[in-house]
């Protein structure tokens, strides 16, 4: 018995009857080859070959694996094993070889304001730059920025906190209260409506916009609730008193002085 794979598919041969010439035994079936026995008791046998390109490189369970041919039979060997570290075989690549993984898990993922994109084997990576949009985490996809700078701030008489990392900007409405752009937050009113009055004898200034205050004591001198002013006074002792044959009534309360013939 004896091998033939000069042609495709190989076949089994046995000598004939006279023993001058080898005829068929067995053909094999397609893509098969005549195999001879592995032991001195075994037969020979029809199968396909592991690999039939020597030296061929391929991968297998992320293993690159090397085709070697010793006559009709064929074998895959171990050439580099891709598993060992974080590599994959890259059967694209030429030759076939391990290669560094591009990415650290497959799928999308922001990474430094860029979006990326890793196939199941992580050996795909494409970088999509969020400039000056914003990568979010939740929807994986560059999305407009609520605020550009980190900080608090006064819009008006809301309170504002930005922050840039996540894309947040809170927001508090200080209501009747004032947002004080020098402290950032939001402070009782020290008055309720802008303008100037008296209060007692003090004349009072307040400005609802940046809520300040301002208070001038008129001390001797009396404040004019129409004049909106620190005034002489007119008299200094309230009652009734005679100036020659005229009657003077005083009164400190409202700077008057009254004269009667």
């Amino acid at each position: 018995m004896r091998c033939n794979n000069s042609a495709s598919p190989g076949v089994i041969e046995r000598c004939d009857l006279s023993r001058n010439e080898f005829v068929i035994d067995t053909r094999c079936n397609s893509n098969q080859y005549c195999l001879p026995p592995t032991t001195l008791d075994g037969d020979y046998t029809c199968d396909k070959r592991a690999c039939n390109t020597p030296d061929a490189l391929s991968c297998q369970m992320n293993v690159v694996l090397q085709c070697v041919i010793n006559g009709a039979a064929s074998k895959l060997v171990e050439k580099d094993d891709c598993n060992d570290g974080d590599r994959y075989c890259n059967p694209a690549s030429d030759p076939v070889a391990c290669e560094d993984r591009l990415c650290t898990k497959s799928g999308t993922t922001c990474v430094n304001n860029d979006v990326h994109i890793c196939d199941t084997n992580r050996n795909y990576l494409e970088v999509i730059a969020c400039n000056d949009s914003y990568c979010d985490p939740l929807e994986l996809e560059c999305v407009p920025r609520v605020c550009t700078v980190d900080g608090t701030r006064c819009n008006g008489n809301t309170l504002e906190s930005c922050t840039t990392d996540n894309n947040t900007l809170n927001r508090q409405n200080c209501g009747s209260d004032y947002c004080d752009p020098l402290t950032l937050a939001c402070e009782p009113r020290v008055c309720t409506s802008s303008g100037t009055q008296c209060i007692g004898n003090v004349l009072t200034t307040c400005d609802t916009t940046t809520n300040s205050r301002s208070e001038l004591d008129c001390g001797a001198n009396y404040c004019d609730p129409v004049a909106l002013a620190c005034v002489p006074r007119v008299c200094t002792t309230d009652g009734t008193v005679c100036d020659g044959n005229a009657l003077e009534i005083c009164d400190t309360s409202n700077n008057t002085l009254e004269k009667r013939s």
